[in-house]
């Protein structure tokens, strides 16, 4: 377990550290300006720490979150500091909200692909096994096979997981929000289908779609004797090696969504599982619907998911938006970032870190 010491309004997570002095200038750590402090160092907070008769923040003194107060300077080098001030910024947020809620937060804002453990690797090693962890996920979806990996990593990681989605975690990434022990919402939050997609004719499809328009189709045959031109064309980029994987990728979503509740802290019993899967997949993948469908809190309360409505005047909603809006607008793009390290993926060591676009 690690050691930790006392941090006002709440607890904290993270070992004690000297600081270094390295031979930039920058006395904070020997650390790289992409990646942040070394594995298992704490940043000092931009501000200087307010517990323990230390200065007061800048936010205590009526200043903006990470902002230095008027009386104190940054621990870091003038340069270092203006160039990573943004990070500072988020980061200053993310104290505050493991401070006030007493968990772990991690960052995830991502397609879920083969990267997603490592990348998440990075901010769960070291980490105490008895801290509550608290996911910021936000993802258009991705790999299945992948988020059921992330799932099981990170559950393995902490004594109990929450997802947390400011603005949209579909298809993959719902999945990976089912393995969680409770999935908090806001106003603004979206979950949506299981359903697998394939890629035919130049675009993504989904795979019942798929099956419905074959077995259309062969309705239409027996009816005319003869496929209509519409039909001809509608299949004309489908083979029967692609129907017979969209048939496979369906009856894989049972055993994933089955796979992913095994992995929670209190996994339901194998009748619950059952009953649980059956309805999801039935709400999930069945119905029709599209893609992109949205559900929102009260319709996935309805399928009995551990769903936490968040009060959006809440300091907690607040904080998770502000927190989201800031990486909107500073990254537009993926990012992996807890109170103590940074990835942005593929960026390369030199590059800077609080500025690259989407990729």
């Amino acid at each position: 377990m690690m050691s930790s010491r006392p941090r006002s309004g709440g607890v904290s997570f993270y070992p004690s550290r000297e600081r270094r002095e390295s031979s930039n200038g920058d006395s904070r750590e020997r650390s790289s300006p992409a990646d942040g402090p070394a594995p298992g160092e704490e940043p000092a907070p931009p501000g200087g720490p307010s517990a323990g008769g230390g200065p007061a923040s800048g936010e205590e003194l009526g200043l903006g979150p990470g902002e230095p107060a008027a009386h104190e300077h940054p621990a870091q080098s003038p340069i270092y500091y203006a160039q990573h001030v943004n990070r500072y910024q988020r980061q200053h947020l993310i104290r505050a909200y493991e401070a006030k809620i007493g968990a772990r937060l991690i960052v995830v804002i991502d397609v879920i692909d083969s990267d997603i453990v490592t990348n998440l690797e990075e901010h769960l090693f070291g980490i105490d096994p008895d801290c509550d962890l608290h996911l910021l996920l936000r993802s258009p979806g991705g790999s299945a096979e992948q988020a059921i990996r992330a799932v099981r990593s990170l559950q393995s990681r902490c004594n109990r997981l929450s997802v947390v989605i400011p603005d949209l975690a579909k298809s993959a990434a719902t999945l990976l929000a089912l393995g969680a022990d409770e999935i908090r919402l806001g106003p603004t939050s979206d979950l949506g289908p299981v359903d697998p997609q394939m890629f035919a004719g130049g675009r993504w499809i989904q795979a019942k779609s798929i099956l419905m328009a074959i077995e259309q189709a062969e309705n239409a045959v027996r009816a005319n004797g003869a496929l209509t031109e519409l039909w001809a064309a509608l299949l004309a980029d489908v083979s029967a090696i692609d129907a017979q994987e969209a048939k496979s990728a369906l009856d894989r979503t049972a055993p994933m969504i089955r796979q992913v509740v095994g992995y929670r802290s209190d996994p339901p019993t194998p009748d619950q599982a059952e009953t649980f899967v059956t309805a999801l997949v039935e709400a999930l993948q069945e119905r029709n619907i599209s893609h992109g469908h949205t559900l929102g809190a009260d319709e996935l309360i309805e399928m009995n998911l551990p769903i936490v409505k968040l009060d959006p005047n809440s300091w907690e909603w607040e904080c998770i938006w502000r927190l989201w809006t800031l990486y909107k607008v500073q990254i537009n793009g993926p990012i992996y970032e807890s109170a103590v390290k940074s990835l942005i993926p593929d960026a390369g060591p030199d590059a800077p870190a609080d500025i690259l676009p989407m990729v």
